[in-house]
């Protein structure tokens, strides 16, 4: 993961070929495999470029952690027809977004949501002390 987790065109260009190398290995190993399903999860600069790699496998892909083209760049969704079979979305307005496009998409809840952390009692935690005055 260390090797994917890069962000912004800076870190990826001179990793660009290490980048690639681990795409190949991926698909290669999926290949060889060949599991019940593949799930891929969140990274769409990688993950969804194992997708389309493996579609002609016909091992059925579902996907987790619905792309955000919905907050930015929605003409994105065009690329995703036949890269899964199965999207799996956090929040809740997010099939009804994606089968506007004709993407089946399932709603399975947010983990961070579903934890009661919205029900948390900020009163609880200590106020930062006042700043110190300077002599």
């Amino acid at each position: 993961m260390r090797d994917l987790a890069l962000m912004g065109i800076l870190e990826i260009l001179p990793r660009l070929r290490q980048l690639k190398t681990r795409l190949r290995q991926t698909v290669a190993d999926i290949q060889s495999r060949r599991p019940d399903i593949v799930v891929t999860i969140d990274s769409p600069g990688f993950t969804l470029r194992v997708l389309r790699a493996i579609g002609p496998l016909g091992i059925p892909r579902a996907h987790y952690v619905a792309p955000q083209v919905w907050a930015w760049r929605e003409g994105r969704v065009k690329h995703y027809p036949g890269l899964w079979e199965s999207l799996l979305c956090l929040l809740p307005f997010e099939p009804a977004f994606f089968a506007g496009h004709d993407l089946p998409a399932t709603f399975v809840g947010h983990p961070v949501l579903e934890s009661g952390c919205d029900a948390g009692d900020a009163t609880r935690f200590p106020r930062p002390a006042p700043p110190r005055p300077t002599a």
